[in-house]
């Protein structure tokens, strides 16, 4: 139970929230009409029993006539997922720290070239620790290719990270040539030693560049490896790398681009996301085409997507170019690109960003920045709209200086806001929901000297510069780290919580060097040991589950009687949500859905590091958007005579488990964790008799202990006193009336309550609670919270005008003296004893 629970306005809430999930909207009507006995008399003798129904929560759910055939699940829009779809991917990275490998410039704490750095404590300070140092003596690929120059788009080594083995722990990914010899080395993690193997993988005749990026292709939870390679600095090729746990298999048929301009230097850029709804990861190729004097330099950019390994790399965007239209409908051509697959309007799906430059002169006022935006394919890769400006450098007064050649871009959470801002160069992004798109919050700016300082010579190419994004300071959200050759430090920029702009939060002494001279400086992020909580997705554990029914309201039957000359047909209750004009299509109760995840600790000990895992879970799991279903439905409800009426709902929910594989807390290894996202509620109504009838034993029914009355037998329902004893038992309530019954052959007599703001009580009936809900499939579902704030789980409002009407059809002349009678309608929340559920009562009174 969470603390203050009862304190917050909840159940039937006023004022109502528009539903951000899955919402359904209902009509509740309840007819009456006369005679005592057969499946209509209830009450004293007939609102109790149960447990006829077939046996199990399956039979009951069944007999009430929920259809509980599994259906295609879906997220927002109606869009299939399709079968092997994962909330949080195949691996589920969770408040993931990271540790920070520094290639090329020398780190002074270490004195070496090739350094693996722990930037935060296990108490979330600031740290240098030195995890792994490497001689360039006995790894010749850490020194560069010294005869590139600066402006030279080529190095014949790249370095990426991933988890090759399934340990939930990222190895570090070596690609090199020696010689014409393609190697691999992969660096194992902390917890296997960073043992080292290299194996050589190709044979390639003059290859002057290559780049490598790993990601999960094929569907089966190992980092696999997509390479490029350009040969005689006109061919580039792309082949795709599959793990084997200990080996590499290439797999698939390799892509060939061709240079279109004369004398060209061809390089091929990466980025790695998923595009779709499907586990395995899609492929963004960037082949961009340097050509010119160094000074003045010219370039061509084309750009293509491809799907994962498992849809044998179909192509998703053919090749094209990095040119279209600006803000301001001008025409812009990209010289260089940079790719990036990036999540900018939380969809769970990435969405493509292409960084380029306009032209490369050099120039105080930088050259002009042009970024193109483009929708997932499921979206139909519709253009974002692009975006042209321009930059002026602080102090600046060289026209040598600065000359900015490469867009570093990467995607990151830098607000911990659960979605993606990106940055390119000292320029972050904010995400496109809360803001406009391509929004620069001056906030999120990085100063111009992480880029570019006077008195230096300026150039900040590939060769001579490295950023990367994640968290590596331990605070849930992604920072910013990066080194330029003519810098002495290796500085790492954030936000926390407390910050209101980017601050440094490292700042790392290295050696500096010109940036006239390529250095091949190269920062990745790898997490290598246990300090974050990594899970993994348990191939076959998705389950298709339904609550039990959870009853929204229970409503008597206008009083009523056969025999003595009354208008069954006008008698009816109805409950319910109006708008200002009185539309019965709108008279609604609303109830939503929220997605949800437990941890199952298998009885064990709620721990500290459990209490920070749930915590964990369950902000992720706030933060996941496509699992809204966020169609609204409004549903009519009508019943015959006779009856009270049950009002009940039950939720489907796709369940999903995912296994903790890596933790600080070591005896949390192997625990589950189960997500749970709410499909739209199923609403139904039920006749009490036939609804308790359905029931198993021990389940909540709507008996005696809610209803004392008989349904045709006026004389049964609660006189006036009892009407004050039932309110102020419960805690209160509503009520209206007394009202005389009128004379008539077809007219009715109608009482209508109204609450609402305006009518200072609308908080009269607010109440929340929290229960365990069992599931189909032998389940339970512990700790649900009912109420009306986001963060319950189930969420019920009645809207800001909650209309409660009771209506009686009149009685005949000839017998109107002999049985006239009043009637007032009241209503009252009550609660459950046994599982404590509430529900709203609405009920008469007669006197």
């Amino acid at each position: 139970m969470r603390p203050n629970q009862q304190n917050k306005p909840s159940f039937f809430a006023r004022p109502f929230h528009t539903p951000v999930l899955l919402t359904g909207l209902l009509t509740l009507a309840v007819s009456c009409g006369g005679g005592g006995g057969g499946s209509g008399a209830t009450g004293g003798g007939g609102g109790g029993g149960g447990g006829g129904g077939t046996a199990g929560l399956e039979g009951t759910l069944g007999d009430l006539g929920v259809n509980l055939t599994e259906s295609p699940r879906q997220g927002a829009g109606s869009l299939d997922l399709g079968a092997d779809y994962t909330p949080f991917g195949e691996t589920w990275e969770l408040a993931k720290t990271s540790e920070l490998l520094i290639i090329g410039p020398t780190v002074q704490s270490t004195n070496t070239k090739a350094t693996l750095l722990d930037l935060t404590d296990e108490n979330g300070n600031a740290a240098e620790e030195n995890l792994l140092t490497l001689d360039p003596a006995t790894h010749e690929w850490i020194d560069g290719d010294l005869a590139t120059g600066s402006d030279r788009p080529n190095d014949r080594r790249s370095i990426t990270s991933g988890d090759v083995d399934g340990d939930g722990l990222e190895e570090i990914v070596v690609l090199f040539m020696d010689g014409d010899e393609m190697h691999l080395t992969t660096i194992q993690d902390e917890d296997e030693g960073f043992a080292k193997t290299t194996v050589q993988i190709a044979f390639e005749l003059d290859v002057d560049d290559v780049v490598v990026k790993a990601g999960k292709f094929n569907g089966d939870r190992l980092a696999d490896l997509a390479i490029g390679f350009t040969q005689n600095r006109n061919n580039a090729t792309l082949m795709m790398f599959e793990s084997t746990g200990s080996d590499w298999n290439e797999v698939g048929t390799r892509k060939a681009f061709t240079s279109v301009v004369t004398s060209p230097w061809v390089s091929l850029d990466l980025s790695v996301g998923n595009v779709d709804m499907d586990a395995p990861e899609e492929l963004l190729v960037v082949v961009n085409e340097h050509f010119g004097p160094d000074v003045n330099p010219d370039g061509l950019s084309r750009f293509a997507l491809y799907d994962d390994l498992t849809a044998n790399m179909a192509t998703l965007v053919d090749l094209s170019n990095t040119s279209g239209p600006d803000q301001d409908s001008m025409n812009r051509i990209g010289l260089n690109a940079t790719p990036l697959l990036v999540d900018v309007d939380g969809d769970d799906r990435c969405e493509t960003i292409l960084a380029t430059r306009t032209d490369f002169n050099p120039n105080c006022e930088s050259d002009g920045y042009f970024l193109m935006g483009f929708e997932d394919p499921i979206e139909g890769g519709t253009s974002m709209g692009h975006l042209y400006f321009r930059h002026r450098f602080d102090d600046c007064d060289n026209p040598m200086q600065p000359r900015i050649r490469q867009l570093q871009a990467n995607a990151m959470d830098l607000d911990g806001d659960g979605l993606d801002e990106f940055h390119v160069n000292q320029f972050v992004f904010d995400d496109f929901i809360n803001t406009r798109p391509w929004t620069r919050p001056s906030a999120f700016e990085l100063p111009d000297e992480v880029i570019w300082s006077i008195n230096h010579t300026g150039l900040f190419t590939r060769n001579t510069a490295s950023m990367v994004t994640a968290d590596f300071t331990g605070d849930g959200r992604d920072d910013l780290a990066v080194y330029r050759q003519d810098y002495r430090y290796v500085d790492v920029w954030g936000m926390d919580a407390t910050d209101v702009t980017i601050e440094r939060k490292r700042h790392i002494p290295v050696n500096s060097s010109n940036s006239g001279q390529a250095f091949f400086p190269l920062l990745v992020a790898a997490n290598v040991d246990t300090d974050s909580p990594i899970l993994s997705y348990s191939d076959g554990e998705y389950k298709y589950v339904f609550t039990q029914p959870i009853v929204l309201a229970a409503i008597a039957a206008a009083p009523s009687e056969v025999g003595i000359g009354q208008n069954l047909g006008g008698c009816y209750t109805a409950f319910g949500n109006t708008n200002s004009t009185g539309s019965e299509s709108e008279r609604s109760v609303t109830l939503k859905a929220s997605a949800r995840a437990g941890v199952n600790f298998n009885g064990g000990v709620l721990t500290q590091s459990a209490a920070t895992m749930q915590a964990e879970v369950g902000f992720a799991t706030s933060q996941l958007f496509n699992s809204a279903y966020k169609e609204e439905r409004t549903v009519l409800y009508t019943t015959g005579s006779t009856e009270d009426t049950v009002i009940f709902t039950t939720i489907p929910m796709d369940q999903y488990t995912y296994t903790i594989q890596s933790h600080p807390d070591p005896d949390l290894i192997g625990t589950e964790v189960i997500v749970t996202l709410p499909r739209n509620p199923v609403t139904l109504q039920a006749e009490r008799n036939f609804y308790n009838s359905a029931l198993e034993e021990g389940a909540m029914h709507i008996d005696e202990s809610v209803f004392t009355h008989t349904v045709g037998d006026i004389s049964s329902y609660p006189s006036a006193s009892q009407k004050t004893n039932l309110l102020i038992s419960h805690g209160g309530g509503l009520s209206h009336g007394p009202q005389q019954v009128g004379q008539g052959l077809t007219g009715a007599t109608e009482l209508t309550l109204v609450v609402g703001n305006e009518w200072g009580v609308g908080e009269s009936l607010e109440k929340n609670f929290e229960m365990d809900v069992e599931v189909t499939a032998g389940g339970v579902l512990a700790g649900l919270t009912f109420g009306a704030e986001e963060s319950d789980t189930v969420r019920i409002t009645s809207g800001s005008s909650t209309t409660y009407t009771g209506s009686v059809g009149t009685l005949d002349a000839a017998n109107h003296a002999d049985h006239a009678f009043q009637f007032g309608i009241f209503t009252y929340v009550q609660t459950d004893p046994t599982t404590g559920q509430d529900f709203e009562v609405v009920q008469y009174w007669v006197q």
